[in-house]
């Protein structure tokens, strides 16, 4: 990008120069010739001609206060103005038609080939004052002022040598602009090659390190992976362990302590198989995990002779780790506490859990058509349950309400944010 801007800020430069070099030339070649008027004693050509001199003199003095576009056109206005005005004093054989031959070089060497109106809007100027010249010249619109034959040869020959040398000037500068166009496309094509070298460098290391990242990553995937397994196999011991001591545990209330014990750690362990399994360390699909949570619970109380129907209707709600726990936590609290205290004294129950998500929020309702219970007089017992799923909703950072109406179940609303 900066050997770009350099690029145009040298194009530029050439063009203020060639400005600037144009109207000293201009200048010089208008005094010279004014001089040569004055001494054949043509007057009026001679005063003319030094008034285009003064012209580009004023076209010089708005280059350098930077007025360069404004600068650039009035030269192209006063190199034709000039030979128009001027050519009927001498006739066309006086040769000021010449200089129209060195117009186009201007042109160009004026503007660039972006400013592509201007240089047609020149272009069509040069070829009208040409047209314009050859009529006044044809048909003696304008009467010239009588020249001698010695004196017409003389302008002739001196027009033709100003126009030659004005060329030279214009391609001399051309070519010079030209190097230093070139000299800088070889400067921006080396810093070019440099670059992409360079580039390629940085691809290669960037690959090596893409490689070893992406190697990283599976070890750490992989370590994670195992890390998960080991939890889930260690929890199974636990819950094995319990599940063994329960076998010599007389007490039914005991019993129901490392029952509930164990299910609570058979939901923390099934997380962390979820984990292991899809290869994903970040969020757990909940539909899949309560839908196996479900019917371990069920397993667990398969020797009850309650016919308990659990009705799920549960959206694929991705949560990470830090909600999934907690939460699996609270669905298992609260679903065990229905097989074991809702429906006593009954023959069969309904559970029905509800799980959606609408953008950020989580909306969980939990029904069951059990006796019910009245939460707030739970909460002054003291209830081991409902100090957990307390605990559960404040770890969610949720907001929990109980519906239910008298008679009617157990009715909770449950929502939080992701």
């Amino acid at each position: 990008m900066n050997s770009i801007n350099d690029i145009k800020t040298k194009e530029n430069d050439s063009i203020i120069r060639t400005i600037k070099l144009f109207s000293i030339t201009a200048s010089i070649f208008s005094v010279l010739s004014g001089i040569s008027y004055f001494s054949l004693g043509h007057y009026l050509p001679a005063i003319i001609v030094l008034l285009i001199g003064v012209l580009f003199i004023i076209i010089y003095y708005l280059n350098q206060k930077e007025k360069h576009l404004l600068a650039r056109i009035l030269a192209i206005i006063t190199t034709n103005l000039g030979v128009l005005f001027f050519s009927p004093y001498i006739g066309f054989e006086g040769g000021i038609y010449l200089y129209l031959f060195t117009a186009p070089q201007l042109v160009f060497l004026l503007f660039t080939s972006k400013q592509k109106m201007l240089i047609y809007s020149c272009m069509v100027m040069n070829f009208m004052t040409s047209i314009a010249i050859y009529l006044i010249d044809k048909f003696n619109l304008i009467e010239d002022i009588g020249m001698k034959s010695n004196d017409i040869q003389l302008i002739f020959n001196a027009n033709f040598i100003f126009s030659l040398i004005f060329s030279f000037v214009l391609v001399s500068i051309f070519a010079k602009n030209n190097e230093i166009y070139i000299d800088m496309l070889v400067d921006v094509n080396k810093e070019l090659i440099n670059q992409q070298e360079i580039l390629k460098i940085e691809l290669i290391e960037k690959n090596k390190m893409n490689i070893a990242l992406e190697k990283s990553i599976k070890e750490k995937e992989t370590l994670l992976s195992e890390v998960h397994h080991r939890v889930k196999n260690n929890l199974a011991v636990v819950s094995g362990l319990l599940e063994l001591e329960n076998m010599f545990v007389k007490e039914k209330s005991i019993s129901d302590i490392l029952k509930d014990s164990k299910n609570r750690i058979k939901s923390i362990a099934l997380l962390h198989e979820k984990l292991y399994q899809h290869n994903s360390f970040d969020t757990i699909n909940m539909k899949e995990y309560i839908t196996e949570l479900i019917e371990f619970i069920q397993l667990s109380y398969l020797k009850d002779t309650k016919k308990i129907e659990i009705q799920a209707n549960i959206s694929p709600v991705l949560l990470t780790m830090d909600h999934a726990q907690p939460f699996s936590l609270l669905i298992n609290e609260l679903i065990t506490n229905s097989y074991k205290h809702a429906f006593n004294g009954m023959e069969s129950g309904i559970i029905s859990i509800n799980l959606i998500q609408k953008e950020e929020n989580i909306r969980f309702e939990y029904y069951d058509n059990g006796l019910g219970f009245d939460m707030n007089e739970a909460i002054k017992k003291d209830s081991t349950g409902i100090n957990l799923i307390n605990a559960f909703v404040e770890q969610l950072e949720g907001d929990l309400t109980d519906q239910a109406k008298s008679g009617e179940g157990c009715h909770l609303f449950l929502t939080f944010k992701k």
